[in-house]
């Protein structure tokens, strides 16, 4: 569970360094966030689609909520996820 909720932060973070980098305002909530980059054109659908799961999961284990505890496998595909996602980003202080 911690490395789960670890690895959200991090894309949470690279999440909010592209959406600088592509000039689109911040919103600290991360599906929003990646809703807005997917309309920009910045990250694709599939990506969008895993961050609102990704999301999902995080807010159950945050608020208590009864669900599926993330498995080994749901944090290898966030960390590819996050992987995906600080490959498209651009540096802003390079931009």
């Amino acid at each position: 569970m911690a490395a789960f909720l670890t690895a959200f932060i991090v894309l949470e973070w690279s999440l909010a360094k592209l959406a600088m980098g592509a000039g689109i305002d911040y919103d600290p909530n991360a599906q929003r966030l990646a809703t807005n980059l997917a309309e920009e054109g910045v990250i694709d659908k599939e990506t969008l689609a895993r961050v609102r799961t990704f999301q999902d999961m995080r807010n159950r284990l945050m608020h208590g909520v009864q669900g599926p505890t993330p498995i080994k496998t749901d944090v290898k595909e966030l960390l590819s996820t996050l992987a995906s996602v600080q490959s498209t980003a651009v540096d802003p202080l390079e931009a």
